[in-house]
């Protein structure tokens, strides 16, 4: 969702996200080159960085070496994002068409404070992001946010949109999210899948509970056709309580959503389909150099395989974008570290994301064979033949070596070309044999070599596959 901002906050999030992979000063010069601006522009967006969020993050600055990042993790990110979404157009426009559907665009404009050209110019903006989920801002008795393919798919993107402009712990409606959780288990209503104390997962569903409330009661039906037992059980103060926030909730509305809570949110899929599923994945976790399934025990390789499944179903319920999903799960990755025998992995910044229990060991298994999954490949590696040996140099570190190697790893996966990566820094490229290598992947020109290779203009975003693909293709 990172699209749906303006251009200013697209830079300075594409600037923390570059300083906080760099394990080295970078110049003024190569961060302007980077994110494509000049640098009195970058000096710009880097002063709205410290002004903005300096007391969560530091941006050290040297005249000599350049700037480096400081106290950064998941977190600040995160809330880093939700500040930029509160105050972008685009978004708050967004925001009141999820929320007030139906309405004229005198009204819109009154609501963000902004005119009628800009509106119509926002619209525009907004639609060319949306195009890629399967969705369109259109007028119909008044403008709304509408699904070329299902309300399902509607209602996950809303719940991730929310989850990033409201942030994990406050809800739309000024509701309060604790409340709203012991309403949810009173009712039976499931709040996680993989594990029943992640935080995390917990948010997620309630904000999705919250979204599914508020659609059914514009009109927006998800199974018009089912319907909740006649003699169903209802908590006449629950509903009391809803309607506080929903005004208009009526009773037979709250019934069919919490029969769906009850239910789950796989029950589109068969019982053989997600044995299917599952039985490709665990194959699969054989041939994937990361996960080393020989070293875990038979009750963690149960909960991967598990994990696994349900994070390819969620997959199923919205369109990614490949390219900036993998850039996404790579950075999470790189930030979060181990704290017991477990950690929390943000799995979704761009669709905000879906998180779930991890443990111990799974850290590159989870930025990189996840999101195959997520692109609707649970039967890949079955079809891989032999590895290309790929070397990738950097001049801004190893971190940023590996970040790159990764992405690659990634983006090669989901399209069946299976790759060792070696990642190195400039300085130790003297020591390597580069004829021994498929293909040489950098940030800066390599002289002197018959081997192909790929020049990344852009240090973070490698988004021509189709030259990458060919020259592994020769």
């Amino acid at each position: 969702m990172i699209r749906l901002l303006e251009e200013n906050y697209r830079k300075m999030e594409e600037i923390i996200r570059i300083l906080s992979i760099s394990d080295e000063w970078m110049t003024k010069k190569e961060l302007a080159k980077y994110i494509g601006s000049s640098e009195s522009t970058f000096i710009r967006y880097v002063e709205e960085i410290k002004q903005r969020w300096g007391k969560a993050l530091t941006i050290q600055t040297s005249h000599k070496l350049g700037y480096r990042l400081e106290r950064f993790n998941v977190s600040v990110y995160l809330q880093m994002l939700t500040d930029m979404a509160q105050t972008s157009t685009n978004t708050q426009l967004l925001n009141e068409f999820i929320q007030n559907p139906g309405n004229t665009i005198e009204y819109y404009c009154e609501a963000i404070s902004i005119s009628r050209s800009s509106f119509a110019r926002k619209i525009k903006q907004c639609n060319q992001v949306l195009e890629k989920y399967s969705l369109k801002i259109v007028v119909d008795q008044g403008y709304q946010l509408t699904s070329t393919e299902s309300e399902l798919s509607l209602r996950i993107f809303v719940t991730f949109f929310f989850l990033i402009y409201y942030g994990h712990y406050a809800l739309p409606y000024q509701a309060d999210k604790q409340e709203m959780k012991q309403l949810m288990r009173r009712n039976h209503c499931q709040l996680n899948i993989i594990s029943g104390d992640n935080s995390y997962e917990h948010t997620f569903f309630i904000m999705y509970f919250m979204v599914s409330l508020e659609r059914e009661k514009q009109g927006f039906l998800l199974y018009p056709e089912q319907q909740s037992p006649e003699h169903m059980k209802i908590n006449h103060e629950d509903h009391d309580y809803l309607c506080q926030y929903f005004s208009g909730l009526d009773i037979a509305t709250y019934q069919e959503v919490l029969y769906y809570f009850q239910k789950g949110p796989f029950q589109q899929f068969s019982y053989e389909e997600k044995r299917d599923i599952s039985e490709k994945i665990r194959i699969n976790l054989k041939f994937n150099s990361f996960s080393q399934t020989e070293k875990l025990t038979e009750d963690a390789v149960d909960f991967i395989v598990h994990l696994l499944t349900c994070l390819y179903l969620f997959s199923q319920l919205v369109p990614f974008d490949t390219t900036e999903l993998t850039q996404r799960a790579t950075l999470f990755a790189r930030h979060i570290h181990f704290t017991q025998l477990h950690l929390y992995a943000r799995l979704q910044a761009e669709l905000h994301f879906f998180s779930a229990l991890l443990e111990t060991n799974l850290l590159n298994h989870s930025s990189s064979y996840i999101f195959w999954l997520l692109n609707g490949y649970p039967g890949i590696n079955q079809s891989i033949s032999s590895s290309k040996k790929i070397l990738v140099v950097s001049d801004m570190g190893i971190n940023h070596s590996q970040y790159i190697g990764n992405y690659i790893h990634a983006t090669l996966s989901l399209h069946k070309i299976r790759s060792d990566m070696l990642a190195i820094t400039e300085e130790e490229i003297v020591d390597y044999d580069l004829s021994v290598f498929d293909l040489i992947i950098t940030n800066q020109p390599i002289p002197q070599t018959d081997v192909p290779s790929v020049l990344i203009n852009d240090a973070i975003l490698f988004s021509n596959e189709n030259e990458l693909l060919a020259l592994l293709n020769f």
